[in-house]
């Protein structure tokens, strides 16, 4: 395997999957109670996105280039999509002529949440099939929104800060 391949996956197992994972967990938290239409909309496209993501790469229909799914299991049953991802690509992430505008057509709580029942028991099967050799890469602990909803709001990348000193009056005119 050359250095650049194994690079990716050890990457993609200790950092962007469970990325992925940690963040569709936590769009998933704020959608089943936002504060206004606009907070329910940046959830849901955050959810939309790592939702995409974590499909594509759970059902080996992958555009990757350096692995897939396929090449780091043992055994593991590719599932069937769920037809509402469909429906997800159409509203969120292309423009397109089958882009509703129609309240009733758009996904709403239940899908999301049936897509994220759909990802977490594929993606249990998908742990259950890694290969021992992927086990010790695979950074399950960052995938837990739990403790960073306690520790506080992050400002990117290594910087913390409280919700009462720099976020105060972010966006407030």
């Amino acid at each position: 395997m050359s250095d650049e391949r194994t690079r990716s996956i050890t990457d993609h197992l200790s950092e962007h999957i469970p990325y992925s994972l940690l963040m569709l967990r936590y769009a998933l938290y704020c959608l089943r109670a936002p504060r206004s239409q606009l907070d329910w909309n940046a959830h849901y496209e955050c959810f939309a996105v790592h939702a995409r993501l974590l499909a594509v790469f759970l059902t080996d229909d992958s555009d990757q280039t350096t692995f897939r799914i396929s090449d780091l299991t043992t055994g593991y049953s590719v599932v069937t999509q769920l037809k509402v991802f469909h429906k997800l690509n159409e509203q969120v992430l292309h423009f397109n002529s089958r882009r509703t505008k129609d309240a009733k057509d758009k996904i709403d709580g239940t899908e999301v949440a049936r897509m994220a029942s759909w990802i977490e028991r594929a993606f249990s099967d998908f742990e259950k099939a890694l290969r021992a050799e992927y086990r010790p890469f695979l950074r399950m602990d960052i995938a837990d929104p739990t403790n960073l909803i306690e520790q506080g709001v992050s400002l990117g990348p290594n910087r913390t800060t409280t919700t009462t000193t720099e976020t105060r009056g972010f966006f407030t005119p």
